[in-house]
């Protein structure tokens, strides 16, 4: 959608629908960002960035193909590169609810000053939106480490 807006947005992932869906995601997104540092994934009906995790992608480098099943497996089994929004989330329980709920990834975009502006709509049925609501939520700060890595010099995913 923002790309169609030509809106500018971090480099990511469509819908994903389960765990060997988002690797080759990860895999691809590394193929069309090489110095991508950091993606943050996403679940479907989370709320408050309680379903956000950051997977750091400097220990991954891949050591031949981005698509070799050799690297792909290394991505999946990363758990200690992944940091988590909600406390005492998992790896384990992570993957099990990425399977149920599905979700994104995307490029982490670094810094220390976030802002999500959000809007809650009703399309009618005869077309037209209409406003429910609007919020800007206070952020937490993430819990994942710094990048100097600028998202908007990658490719927009094709």
């Amino acid at each position: 959608m923002f790309a169609a807006a030509g809106i500018l947005h971090p480099i990511g992932s469509g819908f994903l629908q389960s765990v060997p869906e988002l690797v080759r995601a990860i895999a691809h997104l590394q193929e069309k960002c090489p110095e991508l540092q950091q993606v943050v994934i996403k679940l479907n009906e989370a709320f408050s960035g309680e379903g956000n995790a950051v997977l750091d992608l400097r220990p991954l480098r891949p050591f031949s193909s981005l698509h070799a099943p050799d690297h792909l497996q290394r991505i999946e089994n990363s758990p200690e590169e992944m940091a988590f929004q909600a406390p005492n989330e998992t790896w384990v329980s992570y993957r099990q609810r990425f399977n149920t709920l599905d979700g994104i990834v995307e490029a982490f975009v670094a810094g220390n000053v976030k802002q999500s502006p959000s809007v809650q709509g009703c399309i009618t049925p005869k077309g037209s939106v209409e406003i429910v609501s609007t919020h800007e939520p206070l952020l937490k700060p993430f819990i994942a480490k710094p990048s100097a890595f600028s998202i908007l010099r990658c490719p927009p995913l094709a």
